[in-house]
């Protein structure tokens, strides 16, 4: 880097020596005018632009441009600044230090250039200007005399290639920066780092087809720019002598033209994009003619119809070394070429498209590979001869879901040179082998997130095949997370001494912690979260003066937090969460953490900060989480000092004082807040100040007065178990339209819901229960239609419109409900936060929290509800729990109520209903649990399906009803039974008679038919008879003849 710079130094030195003696002077008293000295400005040690003092020494600080002539017309430089206005200030001097630095070398290289003759620079002049003409550009400053944007600026300094509109006007304009042998037009700022800079130096427009007038050119790079989904100009397949071509993210669009197949020098092509800036091609045959091709490279290019035979296409490329085809809607199988052509090919990278393990059949015949990235395909079965590779440095194989196979098999041998192997998120089984120790270059090993099973492998029995006899000498990146990894974690990790990153979270581990990992002097990443190990954490983690990620929660540590952990300086993630940690959390623990933003202490509640109250934390914490521990009883003076907290849980921390003025000035900010289970008491500020779409958890508190709205949408609102008192304000759905919790249960909230609540069109969880609202259910309510849960108990009708509520309406996999789910909660602030739901089911009050998102219920009991069952609830087909239980509510139960085929619990107790339990109930196959005591049913119950699963429990107090499982039965039925069983008697042996008789007739028939036949006429009993007479002689001849036959042979033995 020092060598580099000393030589730009001295480029940027002999510049100016050559300018300064050979550049015209304009005249000074001109305002658009500047030296080209200018481009040798002296820079400050921030970068930004030195005052100008002299005409030779800088350009004025005021806005000017202009085009400087070259003495001897072989250069013209374009010159430009942006408004000096103090608004644009930033602007001015990115601009300046931009086109400073980069227009001089562009100009030396077009004076020394050999290949840029007179004619070929006129190319790259404005239309009508002559070499070594002084030319004011139209295009920069405005009537007003404020000058255009930055990035007008830098398509005039490239205009020789486009026509561009540049405040509104057409303008085509040229600059003789480019040589005919080099022409670099790229950006050179990042898309995703330097936008604002980056958006200063975008071409745009149309490229103009003087460029085929530079017959020399070789060079063309016009990547990183906005040509606004133009195509591919055509003429750019006739720059005969072009090696180099880029013009990755430029914005170009339609179809690849093939004539570029006629560039037979290229060497270098990249037509990739980062955004899928839609080109694509149908076939590769036009790449036959790119003899030259060393590296390709067309990611996010659309390949989905070319045919499968693109590879039979590129092995007739001998030199190609580098492909990259990432990305491309490539799919299928690949064909296998009988001569393999890639001698020279060392990189490939195919990810993110859909290819099998054909393309891996292939690349186990190209020896010269040294990088295979084939992650996020569609790969099944890893070939014989892969790990025999002589030169592979690197494989990933990353997320190809369906590719299996035996760990301990693939990774026993080979890999000699193997530096970089990634094969995880794929369904690997078995175990680590202990022969990967003999891969002696190995770098980074990531096997994570597949089903491997054992222990850590014993690296020293494949040490004997590496001359460095140590441990993995140049590993860095040990990753082997989500499996089911178990045993102890070995002292000997502590011998990979070059190791950065160590990552075994979510296995099975147990056991202690080595205290050898603290020589891990060059640790940065320490990730052992959500295993089974115990004991204290060693002190010596504390001398990992790298580290800045420590992941220890989930396990079953104890013990104190070591005090040697406030040395860690560098630290920016501590997580113990989940943990039995106990003891005194003082400010030595924190002394030299200053660079900590994410603090998660929570669920260990042996733990006790105590602190002194002026004390001042040392860093600017982001996340902080202490729930579950010992804070109280004060709210903690010192958050105070915390200006850029998002996330906050102080949940079950015993504090049980007012929340403090000066905290609603912090609270803007986050977008998680919980302070739920505390004793906080008094009145919340009416409104909250909180951020946008924030998730805020005030439940199980002692918070009264009324309910105070948010000053912003939010995403959920867990106001539950409090003292707030009067109505839902009627703005509540104006307030809040984007969230999807809404929990106001066990308040003393009364008056009606607001018909506003329809507003909330988002919402999946209405929690208002246990309260003391009067009045009925808004229509308006069927608006939510994302509605899962619906808990309005013990709180008046029930409206027919309840079957508009859609997420009700559709069906969910239950057997996924069954099995848990997969709902894991949300992620704030890089925590889990699991919100949870407490249904009426099954007889008793449930709480949900993996599950809760296939949870759909409505509880509407303990109410003073009346009239007939709503038939409209039996339209929600994906209903799972229904309670209307202590209520008022009259009629019969729909035999339509079997169209609710996923409801698990239906509690309908302590109503008025009446008549006979439908039949069709049976055919709930899911229905776990039945309440339909003290009611006024009667008649037989359906004893049959599901119904058989419940015990009597479910019908008490019904006088009307018998059968089983009660002890009543129907008496009426029973004596239908029996008159039915005796008729059915006397049908059977009516039956049985005719039986008989059917049969004697029959057996009859057969008899007797033939006899009559045959003695009605003599020439047929004649004939019947002699064929009786020759069958039984022929029967009688064969058994005497056989007879014979086996008297002759006990006699003379067997006959020859």
């Amino acid at each position: 880097m020092i060598f580099l710079t000393c030589v730009i130094e001295c480029l940027d030195a002999f510049v100016f020596f050559l300018f300064v003696y050979g550049v015209e002077a304009l005249r000074p008293d001109d305002p658009r005018s500047c030296q080209v000295d200018a481009c040798f400005q002296p820079r400050l040690s921030s970068g930004s632009i030195a005052p100008a003092k002299d005409v030779r020494t800088g350009c004025p600080d005021t806005p000017s441009d202009s085009f400087v002539s070259h003495g001897s017309g072989r250069a013209i430089i374009t010159l430009w600044a942006a408004d000096r206005d103090r608004g644009r200030r930033r602007d001015y001097q990115r601009s300046w230090e931009v086109t400073c630095h980069h227009s001089c070398l562009f100009a030396l290289q077009d004076m020394l250039s050999s290949g840029c003759d007179a004619r070929e620079c006129r190319v790259l002049l404005p239309k009508g200007v002559q070499i070594g003409e002084r030319v004011m550009c139209p295009s920069l400053g405005s009537p007003d005399g404020v000058a255009p944007d930055s990035e007008a600026c830098h398509v005039s300094s490239g205009g020789g290639l486009v026509n561009c509109i540049i405040n509104g006007e057409d303008f085509n304009s040229g600059f003789p920066f480019s040589s005919s042998l080099f022409n670099d037009l790229h950006n050179p700022y990042s898309p995703l780092y330097e936008i604002e800079k980056r958006s200063s130096m975008n071409l745009s427009g149309e490229i103009s087809s003087s460029l085929l007038k530079l017959k020399s050119l070789k060079h063309l790079d016009l990547s990183f720019n906005t040509f606004e989904s133009i195509p591919i100009p055509e003429f750019f397949g006739s720059l005969k002598n072009l090696q180099y071509l880029n013009i990755s993210n430029a914005g170009f669009s339609g179809v690849i033209p093939p004539n570029l197949g006629n560039l037979s020098r290229l060497q270098y092509l990249d037509l990739s994009s980062q955004y899928g800036n839609g080109l694509s091609t149908d076939n590769f045959e036009w790449m036959i003619g790119l003899i030259s091709l060393k590296h390709l490279k067309m990611n996010q290019v659309d390949l989905s119809f070319v045919r499968s035979n693109w590879v039979d296409v590129l092995n007739k490329l001998p030199f190609l070394t580098e492909l990259h085809l990432s990305d491309c809607r490539l799919s299928g199988s690949v064909s296998l070429a009988s001569v393999v052509n890639f001698t020279m090919l060392s990189v490939i990278s195919m990810r993110w498209n859909y290819l099998d393990s054909t393309i891996l059949e292939l690349l186990v015949n190209i020896s010269s590979l040294t990088f295979i990235d084939l992650s996020y395909n569609s790969l099944n079965s890893i070939p014989l001869g892969l790990n025999q590779l002589p030169n592979l440095q690197y494989l990933n194989l990353y997320g190809n879901g369906n590719l299996t196979g035996n760990c301990s098999q693939q990774l026993r041998e080979g890999w000699k040179k193997i530096e970089v192997l990634i094969l995880a998120s794929n369904n690997f089984h078995g175990s680590i082998p202990d022969s990967i120790g003999s891969f002696c270059n190995l770098k980074y090993l990531d096997l994570g997130h597949n089903n491997l099973t054992g222990s850590l492998p014993q690296f020293l029995e494949g040490m004997e095949n590496c001359s460095c006899k140590s441990y993995l000498p140049y590993l860095t990146n040990l990753i082997l997370p989500n499996n089911q990894l178990v045993g102890k974690l070995a002292e000997w990790l502590g011998l990979l001494e070059n190791l950065v990153e160590l990552d075994l979270s979510y296995n099975k581990f147990e056991g202690l912690i080595p205290a050898s990992l603290g020589a891990l002097s060059n640790l940065e990443s320490l990730k052992l979260n959500n295993n089974s190990l115990q004991g204290p954490i060693p002190a010596t983690l504390g001398s990992l003066q790298h580290l800045t990620d420590m992941w220890l929660g989930t396990n079953q540590l104890n013990g104190t937090l070591p005090d040697s952990f406030g040395q860690l300086s560098e630290l920016l993630y501590l997580e113990v969460s989940f943990n039995s940690l106990t003891g005194i959390l003082s400010a030595e623990h924190f002394s030299k953490l200053s660079k900590l933003k994410h603090l998660y202490m929570q669920s260990n509640s042996g733990f006790n900060l105590n602190v002194n109250s002026s004390w001042v934390p040392p860093f600017q914490i982001r996340d902080l989480a202490f729930g579950s521990c010992s804070l109280g009883p004060s709210f903690p003076a010192r958050l105070q000092s915390q200006k850029e907290l998002v996330s906050l849980d102080f949940s079950n921390t015993s504090i049980s004082s007012p929340i403090p003025n000066w905290f609603w000035n912090l609270s803007s900010n986050l977008d998680f807040l919980n302070l739920s289970l505390n004793h906080l008491h008094g009145q919340l500020p009416n409104p909250l100040n909180v951020s946008q779409y924030a998730l805020i958890d005030f439940s199980s508190n002692l918070f009264e007065g009324p309910i105070p709205l948010p000053t912003k949408t939010i995403e959920s609102l867990y106001f539950s178990n409090n003292n707030f008192s009067g109505p839902i304000p009627p703005s509540i759905g104006e307030s809040i339209p984007s969230s999807r919790v809404l929990s106001l249960s066990g308040n003393q909230i009364t008056g009606v819901i607001p018909a506003s609540i329809g507003d909330i069109r988002g919402l999946d969880i209405i929690d208002l229960s246990w309260n003391s609202l009067t009045g009925s259910i808004p229509l308006t309510i069927i608006n939510c239609s994302s509605l899962r849960v619906l808990d309005l108990g013990n709180n008046g009708s029930i409206p027919p419109t309840l079957g508009g509520l859609k997420a009700m309406a559709q069906e969910k996999n239950i057997n996924q409900f069954v099995l848990y789910g997969s709902f894991q909660g949300r992620r704030y602030g890089g925590q889990y936060y699991e919100e949870s739901l407490v249904v009426n089911m099954k007889g008793q009050r449930l709480e949900y929290t993996r599950t809760l998102s296939l949870v759909t219920s409505i509880d509407l009991s303990g109410n003073n509800l009346s009239g007939e069952f709503p038939e409209a609830i039996t339209e929600l087909f994906g209903l799972v729990a229904l309670n209307l239980s202590r209520n008022h509510i009259t009629g019969q139960i729909p035999e339509s109520i079997s169209r609710l085929k996923e409801l698990l619990s239906l509690d309908l107790s302590s109503n008025k209903l009446f008549s006979t339990i439908p039949s069709s109930m049976a055919s709930l196959s899911f229905l776990g649990s039945l309440n339909l005591s003290n009611n006024n049913f009667s008649g037989e119950i359906p004893f049959t399906g599901q119904m058989t699963t419940f015990d009597d429990f479910a019908f008490d107090g019904n006088p009307g009803l018998c059968g089983a499982p009660l002890v009543e039965k129907c008496q009426d039925k029973d004596s239908d039974k029996e008159h039915s069983t005796g008729t059915d008697e006397n049908d059977n042996h009516f039956i049985d008679r005719w039986f008989y008789l059917s049969v004697g007739l029959g057996f009859a028939a057969g008899i007797l038919v033939p006899y009559f036949v045959l003695v009605s006429r003599k020439s047929w009993c004649d004939a019947y008879w002699n064929i009786v007479d020759e069958i039984i002689d022929k029967t009688f001849w064969l058994r005497r003849r056989r007879r014979r036959a086996a008297t002759y042979t006990r006699s003379h033995g067997r006959p020859q």
